[in-house]
């Protein structure tokens, strides 16, 4: 028989016999078909308790803003393994957001530029790449504003540019009991801010005081029955700014579903590069019925 070179000894049938062993390892055969199996995600477990996260395909992780971080999040998320993410987003996909989200033109039919009607909302869009990734994962997308979820979910991931929808999360967790890890940047992604709530447990999103005046109107206030004011504007930040805070997001997920929470994180993303912890007690008016001044910890 022939021999493969470069060294290796086997025979093209021994080679092709390791390859379907190989196959058989990744692929779980059901009655519903071929299944992908945990193996196929092995590698990103190391560094987690696997006896404190069960099965990762039972997870049901909701995220809430499919943008330049709310899509490279659910993009680690579906890679990890989590076997159910309800995205939620109202806005469409537009050209200029290529350069910072995990999708590419091939989700802009050349036809929007006549008809922008026909544009892929966000949500959906994404939800067609994870399924590309897992074709397993159960995804479904919302396509509006948040209000609420169908089915409640193990842990949030709030990755809007709004503050005013990210206070409706906050209510909406804190009522429900529902952790949620929050995840923005600042200015020109300078610096990532990641809060975990955990209901009952630590300060809510409400808890930390912001600072600033509101973000300048654009000419959408004019033009758009459903601007929101409390809305971040657009900043020149770069992608891989925007995929350093994610995966700090990610690996705070990772974190609570562990019990080890750190409830604020600030961590700047340019040289010289910083993280800092904050701890900060309970007691606003949205998560506690103490109308007591607030104090950091640090």
């Amino acid at each position: 028989m022939s021999r493969l070179s470069g060294g290796d000894r086997r025979t093209v049938k021994e080679v092709l016999a390791t390859y379907e062993e190989f196959i058989a390892g990744v692929m779980l055969r059901t009655k519903g078909g071929v299944e992908i199996y945990p193996v196929y995600f092995a590698r990103g477990k190391e560094g987690v308790d696997m006896r404190v996260i069960r099965d990762v395909r039972d997870l049901h992780i909701a995220v809430i803003g499919l943008g330049s971080g709310g899509s490279a999040l659910a993009d680690m998320l579906v890679r990890y393994g989590v076997g159910q993410l309800p995205l939620v987003d109202p806005d469409t996909f537009e050209p200029e957001n290529i350069n910072r989200h995990i999708l590419d033109n091939g989700y802009i039919p050349p036809i929007s530029k006549l008809f922008p009607r026909l544009k892929f909302n966000k949500a959906r869009a994404v939800m067609w790449r994870l399924r590309d990734i897992n074709p397993n994962v159960s995804v479904q997308f919302i396509g509006a504003k948040f209000s609420s979820l169908p089915e409640r979910p193990d842990l949030i991931a709030c990755c809007t540019d709004s503050d005013a929808c990210c206070q409706l999360v906050n209510q909406y967790a804190l009522e429900h009991h529902i952790p949620v890890v929050f995840g923005g940047v600042h200015g020109a992604a300078e610096m990532a801010e990641i809060i975990t709530l955990i209901p009952g447990e630590t300060p809510c999103y409400a808890c930390y005081e912001r600072e600033g005046p509101e973000p300048e109107p654009s000419m959408e206030k004019y033009t758009d029955p459903n601007y929101d004011s409390t809305r971040a504007p657009s900043h020149p930040g770069l992608w891989a700014d925007i995929l350093m805070a994610a995966s700090i997001q990610f690996r705070a997920i990772l974190d609570a579903l562990q019990d080890k929470i750190n409830p604020l994180i600030l961590a700047r993303l340019r040289f010289p590069y910083s993280a800092e912890v904050i701890r900060q007690k309970k007691g606003c008016a949205v998560c506690s019925d103490k109308m007591e001044g607030l104090s950091l910890e640090h």
